[in-house]
């Protein structure tokens, strides 16, 4: 039947959800469009979790001038990050913003995006339930396969991206998977432990040191992978 999660609303209304935004653990308001609380409609966080993982994010933009919950005037900013549900092991690139909100809010756009994901909204009980379906069992040999092409994304982004990886994270652990910097940690064990929700789900991943060179020999399916 797969992995199941069931949120529960408060007296307010609210349905709180626990997710994992750019590596930072959080729980998160469902905008379910009757909370009142304005959300982006993807992923919105407050300004203090904002200033924790806009280091960790891509494609990081401004927006002019608005104002926060508070009426303080704000500079919005947004970049490409993932997020991901705890208990369900799916994980979702999407838009963060930092809009002035007084609470970090998920919206339908994200939830949307959750892959083999089934919501059901139970109205007269306040509940919402998040159903995973069990993926198939892959062969062992297109399981590898497709780990060796995981990882050939891995090395490229690598070698393109390690010059100003280098010059902006150096001597901090780097983790890439996707094909892209996930996550820039201060510590090797809070890197494997980063790499290991990828891995957990199924992907293969890089993580070093900025500013040191990796080695790649051949794989048996001619992709190059990182040295043992």
């Amino acid at each position: 039947m797969g992995k199941s999660i069931t949120v529960t609303a408060n007296d307010k209304g609210e349905y709180w959800l626990d997710v994992e935004v750019a590596g930072q653990k959080k729980k998160a308001i469902i905008d379910t469009g009757f909370t009142g609380t304005g959300g982006g409609g993807e992923v919105t966080v407050n300004k203090d979790n904002w200033d924790k993982i806009k280091d960790k994010l891509k494609n990081k933009q401004k927006s002019g001038k608005s104002q926060d919950y508070q009426g303080n005037e704000i500079t919005p900013e947004h970049g490409k990050g993932t997020v991901k549900v705890t208990g369900l092991d799916t994980e979702v690139e999407k838009t963060i913003l930092f809009s002035g909100a007084k609470d970090d809010l998920v919206g339908a756009n994200f939830l949307h995006n959750l892959k083999d994901v089934t919501i059901t909204w139970n109205l007269s009980d306040k509940k919402m339930t998040f159903t995973k379906a069990d993926k198939p069992e892959e062969e062992p040999k297109d399981k590898q396969r497709r780990l060796d092409a995981d990882l050939a994304d891995n090395v490229a982004f690598y070698e393109n991206a390690k010059p100003w990886i280098g010059e902006k994270y150096q001597g901090r652990y780097v983790v890439i998977a996707h094909g892209e910097l996930v996550s820039v940690d201060d510590t090797y064990d809070q890197a494997i432990a980063r790499s290991r929700d990828f891995e957990s789900a199924g992907f293969a991943t890089l993580v070093y040191r900025a500013g040191d060179e990796l080695t790649f020999p051949e794989s048996k399916f001619g992709v190059r992978t990182t040295d043992t």
